[in-house]
């Protein structure tokens, strides 16, 4: 993020998971507005390895409940962390 916007840039990685999440929660731990970042299901541990220096800068995580999650790898290596503030199931309105 560079003065507010989004800039895109080529793929991180070519093969395999991308790191996406990462280097959003990166780009929002930079920024001076962190905000709030909500983890769902995902088959990966892509943005837990952010979620330090995130909530050092004042964010906040929302992780899904794993057991909730059709895919629970990407919100239990979040919440392995011990970074996350808030674990919790969504719910249907």
């Amino acid at each position: 993020m560079a003065d507010g916007y989004f800039l895109l840039r080529p793929r991180s990685k070519v093969y395999g998971f991308t790191n996406v999440i990462t280097i959003f929660l990166n780009s929002l731990s930079h920024s001076r507005h962190p905000g709030i970042a909500v983890i769902l299901s995902g088959l990966d541990a892509d943005g837990a390895a952010a979620l330090g220096e995130f909530g050092e800068e004042g964010g906040i995580a929302i992780v899904q409940a794993p057991e909730s999650a059709t895919h629970p790898q990407m919100p239990m290596s979040a919440i392995h962390t011990g970074r996350v503030d808030y674990i919790l199931e969504p719910v249907t309105v």
